[in-house]
């Protein structure tokens, strides 16, 4: 989930950057619809400063959950070993079985 989140933002601001480049060339250029005057200064650098903020925030989410699931894929491992081997047997029976390959009787 938190990559999803990461690749929207992340394309958020090349949308932006390709919007303020249209609109740059297309309104606010002195051949444009608006003769060189920009309605929209302020918004589009605050806009592009948000989706910059809010890919940041999804980077450090990204690691702190894979950290997270790191530790506690390690603690399990480390503390439990025989529940973790039994987990893998038990989904390598579970696969057999349902494949037809499993034991008869």
């Amino acid at each position: 989930m938190h990559v999803l989140a990461l690749v929207l933002s992340a394309s958020q601001i090349s949308e932006m950057l390709a919007f303020r480049s249209d609109y740059a060339q297309l309104i606010t250029s002195n051949t444009g619809a608006c003769n060189g005057y920009d309605m929209l200064a302020s918004l589009l650098g605050t806009r592009l400063n948000y989706a910059i903020a809010m890919t940041v925030v999804n980077i450090v989410a990204l690691a702190a959950s894979m950290y997270l699931t790191w530790r506690l894929l390690a603690v399990s491992i480390l503390h439990h070993p025989q529940a973790v081997a039994n987990s893998c047997a038990a989904l390598r029976n579970g696969a057999s079985q349902r494949c037809g390959n499993g034991p008869k009787g």
